[in-house]
């Protein structure tokens, strides 16, 4: 190949992260755009040799482990904070404090550039296979440009079902800002103009009120969906008819947590879990033979608003926590199955 190579990754908005008050390094929060690879993370492996840190940055699976540039780590004597990001150059540049690496192992970091790293790994494979490229460029726009070849995802259901089955927020992102781009012929702005986009969808076409998304994933913790409108959404027959097959079946436990063996009802439901709010929305099938929509939404708000950013990705209480919630959930549904039922 001897002309350049070029990548674009602008046909949706891109974003360096969904939402800007998560610990920088949790991997589920990481950039966004139209060109994406591994969940847009990056895996840090540390092992120790002869007494000194071996680090890799890569961009692994279970066959290739090809190593990126764009994102870099370097081990601080420090014990705290354990990792600091810097947008330094061009580049995703990662700090981890050497008290937090024990004797070896490996985490996925968030990757802030998704197009720019998606572009290297093809060049390290391309590489591997006899195609030498330049150095990645980046085109803002496509025009004059002609398709050589074109892979198709699978259908958007199985998408939908391995979104909620995983609750990946970089999909749910993706998924509605390509929906606005459908719905208004070009890209919008940013994802908080998307979402705002498929709030006002949500209530022209399906009548919810108080209904204000400032994203798709619902990981911002500023969006407004009222309870009432969920389950409003979730009986629509259509709704049933489409978002049903999509949900997991929900195990359905007693009040000291244990697993029930043969329970007399049986849901399929979404769960949504943030630090010290906890979800659960979906379909409950009685043993009389009915069906209700049901949505379970409880948070200890004050709570999660004092908490400083170092403790977001594991707060102080917050597993005793969740446990709670979760058995009120369970409560819920065993106390409507017995009285509603029928």
């Amino acid at each position: 190949v001897r002309g350049k190579y070029l990548y674009h990754g602008t046909s949706l908005p891109e974003a360096r992260l969904i939402d800007a008050s998560q610990p920088d390094h949790v991997g589920y929060n990481p950039g966004v755009s139209a060109l994406n690879l591994n969940y847009n993370r990056v895996n840090f492996e540390w092992t120790q040799v002869a007494g000194k840190w071996a680090v890799t940055m890569d961009a692994r699976t279970a066959k290739y482990r090809p190593e990126v540039t764009m994102a870099t780590m370097q081990i601080v004597a420090r014990t705290t904070p354990t990792y600091t990001y810097d947008d330094r150059g061009g580049r995703d540049a990662w700090t981890v404090a050497e008290s937090a690496l024990g004797k070896g192992g490996s985490r996925w970091l968030p990757v802030r550039r998704p197009a720019a790293y998606a572009a290297e790994v093809f060049a390290t494979l391309a590489r591997a296979n006899g195609i030498v490229l330049k150095a990645p460029e980046e085109a803002r726009s496509l025009d004059g440009a002609t398709e050589l070849a074109r892979f198709q995802s699978g259908p958007l259901d199985e998408i939908a079902e391995d979104m909620l089955h995983y609750s990946n927020n970089l999909t749910a992102e993706l998924l509605g800002m390509t929906a606005t781009a459908r719905r208004l012929g070009q890209a919008p702005a940013s994802i908080r103009a998307s979402a705002a986009q498929m709030s006002a969808w949500g209530r022209d076409t399906l009548g919810l009120r108080g209904v204000e998304m400032v994203d798709h994933s619902g990981l911002e913790d500023s969006s407004h969906f009222p309870t009432g409108q969920l389950v409003q959404l979730l009986a629509r027959p259509r709704s049933r008819e489409v978002l049903k097959p999509l949900m997991k079946p929900v195990t359905l436990r007693d009040q000291k947590d244990r697993k029930l063996a043969s329970p007399a009802a049986r849901a399929h439901a979404k769960t949504g879990t943030l630090n010290f709010v906890s979800g659960l929305a979906g379909y409950l099938e009685a043993p009389g033979g009915g069906e209700m929509a049901f949505a379970i939404l409880s948070g200890d708000v004050p709570r999660r608003d004092t908490l400083p950013k170092s403790q977001r990705e594991k707060p102080p209480g917050g597993t005793a926590w969740l446990t709670r919630a979760r058995r009120l959930q369970q409560a819920f549904l065993a106390r409507w199955s017995d009285v509603y039922g029928a």
